[in-house]
């Protein structure tokens, strides 16, 4: 019995996020919008952090940007990708 109440309270935890895992739900989240959350998180450590965060995701902003506009040509992006190497 008590062994059961424990599994119980730890699905829950689980369930409901408190570990950290990623959830059925956040696997489908944008990450633009999670890493935005993330540099906001950055803020309260330090300026220097957060200003590497907040450039970072203005790189993958203009990184899916571009990315967007190739494929609205049906440029293949894998082949488009590997010419830049």
């Amino acid at each position: 019995m008590l062994g059961e109440n424990i599994r119980s309270k730890r699905q829950l935890e689980l369930q409901s996020g408190a570990y950290g895992f990623i959830t059925a739900r956040s696997k489908h989240k944008d990450f633009l919008a999670f890493f935005s959350e993330e540099v906001e998180l950055k803020r309260r450590l330090s300026a220097s952090t957060h200003y590497i965060w907040k450039t970072a995701f203005q790189h993958f902003e203009k990184f899916t940007k571009k990315i967007a506009a190739l494929a609205t040509y049906r440029t293949p992006i894998k082949l488009l990708l590997l010419s830049k190497f």
